[in-house]
């Protein structure tokens, strides 16, 4: 358990970004908050992508060894940790103003944009346009975060998935997996991070439904599963005054899978096809208090 909690620290930390050097060097998350909430929540949801989908196929793996199914009652107990590697392709995301309300390129309609699992490079500079009457002014800017890095740093880039698992053995050849872990809170770097995970997965064996083939010396599976990571960070100091100041981020995984095992010895020889889906969902709340510095007085007002 303190192994899995620290590998979710971890996450945390690429979660957030909300420290002080990032504020002041180059922007970043706390000067977005000057823009609409809508936006900056498309905006993290866009830079965070990457490591939310590599949490979720991270879950989506890792929940069998075999394709034998547990005889009725049998037990396994396992704590495992998946490697998610990052593409190229997620290394980066396209800014388009076109995605946004108050949020514009300082030049251009579009750019290339790095990820939180991108490259440790800058940005573009992006405008923020003010609510109306300010609408056709700009009333701060700020630096689009540069990546984490990883690939650079440590010569790899993947988001690991701690994973504990329960499986027991029902009727019919027919396995139950769970996987459960309820609300844990952290602390980093001042602030709350709570985060829980639950997923329930099913196998079956299809051999002893076909004629020959369950007199062969194999093991042939479905096997389908369904995971759901909730992460909540409550901001302790954001830079704004404002209440229930918060990031929330979902992850959910579905897989479906034909499985083909044969065990030689102490070696189990696995393969499978299928089906593996991951979704995520990124918010931004709570209410925060703005002054806008660089908005001009309202026309016809002192």
């Amino acid at each position: 358990m303190i192994i899995m909690k620290k590998c979710f620290i971890i996450t945390a930390v690429l979660l957030t970004l909300f420290n002080t050097s990032q504020a002041q060097d180059q922007g970043g998350p706390i000067d977005m908050l000057q823009g609409a909430s809508e936006d900056a929540s498309t905006f993290l949801n866009s830079y965070f992508s990457p490591i939310f989908k590599g949490i979720g196929y991270g879950f989506n793996g890792g929940w069998y060894t075999t394709a034998k199914p547990h005889n009725p009652l049998g037990l396994d107990l396992s704590l495992s940790f998946n490697l998610a590697y990052v593409p190229k392709s997620d290394y980066y995301f396209t800014f388009r103003n076109s995605d946004y309300n108050k949020f514009q390129l300082a030049s251009g309609t579009e750019a290339k944009t790095p990820t939180v699992l991108g490259l440790r490079e800058s940005g573009p500079s992006i405008l923020v346009k003010g609510d109306p009457p300010y609408d056709s002014y700009v009333i701060a800017d700020f630096l689009a975060p540069e990546g984490a890095g990883l690939k650079q740093e440590i010569g790899f880039n993947a988001v690991p998935t701690p994973v504990l698992q329960l499986g027991i053995g029902l009727i019919k050849n027919t396995d139950l997996k769970i996987r459960y872990v309820p609300d844990l809170v952290s602390d980093f770097d001042g602030n709350n991070v709570d985060y829980s995970i639950w997923g329930i997965g099913l196998m079956h064996d299809l051999t002893q439904w076909i004629p020959v083939v369950d007199k062969l010396p194999i093991d042939i599976s479905l096997f389908a599963s369904y995971s759901s990571l909730r992460t909540d960070i409550l901001m302790v100091d954001s830079g704004f005054p404002g209440t229930n100041q918060r990031i929330e981020a979902k992850v959910k995984g579905l897989n479906v899978e034909a499985l083909v095992s044969k065990k030689i010895a102490v070696l189990t020889v696995l393969a499978g096809l299928g089906y593996t889906k991951a979704t995520t969902g990124f918010d931004l709340l709570g209410t925060y208090e703005v002054t806008y510095p660089n908005a001009p007085p309202i026309p016809g007002y002192d």
